[in-house]
């Protein structure tokens, strides 16, 4: 494709305008990046610095290691297992850590570590100078602590900062046992409930059951030869006592039918928490990062230098000018040449 031939020409005058206004200051832009890497550097050493301390946990269901089930059927089996799976609480963890009770509890612990050579044993909020619990929770939900849940490898990852490596990892092994104690302590959901009453109801049941039965024992050894008898009230006694028997059996099968599924869903309930990663003692900090620090700042000194030049050299032409012609001829040049762009062409093009 044939392109414009103002597009194919030299380089204008502003081009070299430019290069030139470049080639003169080349010492002053080497002194700008040199004063930017400098101020980079004490910036670096006067920063303090922030370690970061990561653990990483697998959540998963409990499986049959944690229920008695005795000769369970087919059909009950593949319940468990689909009521094992249906639901995943990952989603969940982090909320639960960045709840107000967890924080608190965070707050209030005591960590031991060290601080400018000593043992020193105080609290995060002590170590945060905030005595107020709202600003505490505050700063540790937006500086200190984040919770993620991987969706890719269906894993939890924890992440605490502060400006301690010792106690960033204490942090982090404190929310991980604070955790596994709201799984096992705090969460107390129906299915557990449930558990609880058709326990206390079977129990029942069962010494209910043995009661019927001495006293059925009981009658039949006071009377011996009841199943001869012609009298119709000791019959009769035997029947119901032989009904009541009946009866407590089916109950108490019954009930255990029930305590079992219960059980299940209990165990279900509580799922085990798979330590992957410990929280362990960074050994360097995570901020600041020295090489992309004085990157930045260089980067930053070069860009302000060449502003500098360009205004230095415009104003100077500008003044040698006596008007503002030269500057006038250089701007019409920048736009022929903007104009002579394909892209550019098309998108005034598009515009008018």
């Amino acid at each position: 494709m044939d392109r414009d031939p103002e597009y194919r020409r030299p380089a204008c005058r502003w081009h070299r305008w430019a290069g030139d206004a470049l080639g003169r200051g080349r010492y002053f832009l080497l002194a700008t990046v040199i004063i930017s890497i400098s101020a980079g550097a004490v910036m670096l050493a006067a920063a303090g610095r922030r370690y970061t301390s990561f653990a990483t946990i697998l959540p998963s269901s409990r499986g049959f290691s944690g229920v008695d089930i005795a000769d369970p059927s087919i059909e009950e089996l593949g319940l468990y297992l689909h009521m094992s799976t249906r639901r995943s609480l990952l989603p969940l963890y982090p909320d639960i850590l960045g709840s107000r009770l967890i924080g608190l509890d965070i707050l209030k612990q005591c960590y031991t570590y060290t601080e400018k050579g000593k043992r020193v044993s105080r609290t995060l909020q002590e170590h945060l100078g905030v005595g107020n619990d709202h600003a505490a929770l505050i700063v540790l939900g937006n500086r200190v602590a984040r919770f993620w849940a991987d969706r890719s490898t269906n894993t939890l990852v924890l992440e605490v900062t502060t400006d301690n490596p010792e106690l960033s990892a204490g942090v982090v092994n404190a929310y991980i046992a604070r955790l596994e104690e709201f799984n096992s302590r705090d969460r107390a959901s129906t299915a557990r409930e449930v558990c609880r009453f058709v326990s206390e109801k079977f129990e029942s049941c069962r010494k209910e059951l043995l009661a019927a039965e001495e006293k059925l024992k009981l009658f039949r050894d006071t009377n011996r030869n009841f199943d001869m008898s012609t009298d119709p009230r000791m019959l009769m006694e035997h029947r119901r006592l032989e009904r009541t028997v009946e009866l407590e059996q089916v109950l108490f099968f019954e009930l255990g039918k029930q305590l079992r599924r219960a059980g299940i869903d209990a165990e279900r309930d509580i799922p085990i928490l798979n330590v992957l990663d410990y929280g362990c003692t960074p050994g360097k900090p995570s901020w600041p990062k020295p090489v992309q620090l004085l990157i930045t700042f260089a980067c930053a000194g070069l860009g302000i230098g060449v502003l500098i030049l360009v205004a230095v050299e415009s104003f100077r032409r500008w003044r040698t000018g006596g008007n503002r012609e030269t500057v006038d001829n250089l701007l019409d040049e920048i736009r022929r040449d903007l104009r002579s762009v394909p892209l550019v062409r098309r998108c005034v093009g598009g515009r008018t």
